[in-house]
């Protein structure tokens, strides 16, 4: 597993810098050397005509073992259970997803080898079923570890991890009408090794409106405008005060910007939340909420539910378990918890209209659910498919 759409390391890297002191840039830089080519996928057709569904579930997964098939599953959701009834798999290998703001487009990360990985993107049929549209590869070395996706823009976060070398973003352009992806350039916060007291880029996020892009380090959480081609511009910056950072989400309609993270000192958990200024891209912290459990590594997995009733946190702490926070006005209220018998979490995802929480596990290799009820907890309904890494949930049309 390299990470999957909502999962990060808590795993931090030092290498000796020969007594040097490595400073990262004072702005970003961008280049754009020929990117490498990657093939479009074969189209799979349906196991099945996929049943009539207001949510559809999706789920990569890559092949762990040499006597594994990759393969990228979909699922109609039962409107009434909320059971998944899988009715397509596609051979493909990929970690992670992130569906397009239109909901008609879903993302994934694709590698041949080591150096040459990009983005591939999938038309989502009216009926769910997924149409390969385009592939693009990256010219930046690394594993792809986080994916973010704008109107008109895809960005991958990519780790070196083999040379200590701070990671890097790759920003790819998107056209929505055709759904044709083009290299856009690396973006490089953080040249340099991973000594100790410099940052790390740790995760990556849009905001709701496609603006602003959020690039967190284990030091801050920097803004960068998000230009017509996909390119990126710093605009300002926030501190963050947890040092093993993971996620980040906004709120479905409210201005509230919430970041997972834990400070590995006292293995303890955070939600921070922030306010983001339209106009500017400005976050300004409005509190931080600890998290029940002790922290070895950062929560795994964030997500909000559409209707802004609460949030759901993955956490790996002693006791594994699903983190319920109801908000109030935006504002965290408490943290309720959920135990949960796996910590392999890969990602969580909500359904579109509210009703039901996945998550995708690793070590346990199935896909778990619950009903949210009216006022954002959560009921059980059990294991329901074979799991995988990247979890994706969107709307039918």
């Amino acid at each position: 597993m390299r990470k999957a759409v909502l999962a990060a390391s808590g795993l931090a890297i030092v290498a000796a810098c020969g007594g040097q002191t490595a400073e990262p840039p004072a702005s970003p830089t961008t280049f754009s050397p020929p990117a490498p080519l990657l093939s479009v996928a074969a189209y799979a057709p349906p196991l099945m005509t996929p049943p009539r569904t207001a949510a559809h579930v999706y789920v990569a997964r890559p092949a762990l073992g040499l006597k594994d098939e990759p393969l990228l599953d979909a699922f109609a959701v039962d409107d009434e259970t909320g059971r998944l009834v899988l009715f397509q798999q596609t051979p493909f290998n990929a970690d992670m997803m992130v569906a397009h703001p239109s909901e008609r487009f879903l993302f994934t990360d694709t590698c041949r080898d080591y150096k040459k990985c990009g983005v591939h993107a999938w038309k989502v049929a009216h009926d769910g079923v997924l149409e390969p549209a385009a592939v693009q590869g990256a010219a930046a070395y690394g594993n792809p570890v986080h994916i973010a996706a704008s109107e008109h823009g895809v960005f991958l976060q990519m780790d070196d991890s083999s040379t200590g070398y701070a990671a890097s973003v790759a920003a790819f352009g998107f056209d929505p009408s055709t759904g044709a992806l083009t290299w856009a350039g690396e973006f490089a916060p953080h040249h340099g090794c991973h000594c100790t007291g410099l940052e790390r880029l740790m995760g990556i996020a849009v905001d709701r409106s496609g603006r602003f892009f959020f690039e967190m380090t284990s030091k801050r959480i920097v803004t960068h405008r998000i230009l017509a081609d996909a390119r990126l511009e710093k605009v300002t910056e926030a501190v963050i005060t947890t040092d093993s950072n993971s996620g980040m989400v906004m709120h479905p309609r409210l201005s509230f910007v919430y970041a997972v993270g834990s400070r590995r000192d006292a293995g303890v958990g955070y939600l921070h939340t922030y306010r983001l200024d339209a106009a500017s891209g400005r976050l300004d912290p409005s509190g931080s909420t600890e998290l029940p459990g002790r922290f070895g590594s950062p929560p795994l997995a964030l997500a909000v539910d559409p209707l802004g009733r609460a949030l759901y946190v993955a956490a790996p702490s002693v006791a594994p378990a699903i983190l319920t926070v109801p908000l109030l006005a935006g504002v965290p209220r408490r943290v309720d918890v959920t135990a949960f018998d796996d910590a392999s979490v890969a990602g969580i995802a909500v359904d579109p209209l509210g009703r039901f929480l996945y998550a995708s596990t690793v070590r346990g290799n199935d896909i778990d659910a619950w009903r949210i009820q009216s006022d954002g907890s959560l009921v059980a309904l059990g294991e329901l498919a074979v799991g995988g890494q990247g979890l994706a949930a969107l709307a039918s049309r």
